[in-house]
């Protein structure tokens, strides 16, 4: 077989061929070789890209179970974690919110002196109530009691208290009053 050289048409460059083989299959076959170049080299990019999101050691991209609890367990506790609320929560939207508050503040009353505490649960009542004497309901009764033990009568006036009647009298005794006194104030 003889080479040839020839050059094609506009580029300059010298095509060495064997006898037979035109410039035109030359041509074909570079145009080819090209091809099969760029599509290596586009296949490299890509390849390289999607090597940046593929994991060998998880090749089908699922997570595994010790994966997946990992990340829940994380997420769950980071949901629980206190420093995680900032906001408001409306008291009607947690559970048993209201049982909880009736019980607390049914424990923390605590009854005084002639004072009694009810707690009924199942009605949702709270009473308080107080009985007669040291303060709790005072009747006028006994307040005009408390006053007519007060007032004592002495040499000079007679205090005298009627229960039934409600009343108290007081009467100027003149036997104790010094009237020679009494003149010169």
């Amino acid at each position: 077989m003889s080479k040839i050289s020839t050059t094609q048409s506009g580029s300059g460059l010298p095509i060495d061929a064997i006898s037979g083989v035109s410039a035109d299959n030359v041509q074909d076959a570079l145009l080819q070789l090209k091809t099969q170049t760029d599509a290596k080299a586009d296949n490299a990019t890509t390849q390289a890209a999607l090597n940046l999101k593929y994991d060998a050691s998880n090749p089908s991209g699922y997570q595994t179970v010790a994966q997946v609890t990992s990340t829940v367990s994380a997420a769950s506790t980071a949901d629980r974690d206190r420093a995680n609320h900032t906001g408001t929560q409306l008291s009607s939207t947690i559970s048993d919110f209201s049982e909880a508050v009736d019980d607390r503040v049914a424990t923390l009353l605590t009854a005084g002196t002639n004072i009694t505490l009810t707690y009924n649960d199942v009605a949702n009542t709270l009473t308080i109530d107080s009985t007669g004497g040291g303060g709790g309901s005072y009747t006028d009764e006994q307040a005009q009691d408390a006053v007519g033990a007060i007032l004592t009568a002495t040499a000079s006036i007679d205090f005298t208290y009627n229960d039934v009647a409600n009343t108290i009298s007081a009467a100027v005794l003149p036997a104790g009053v010094d009237i020679v006194l009494a003149t010169s104030l």
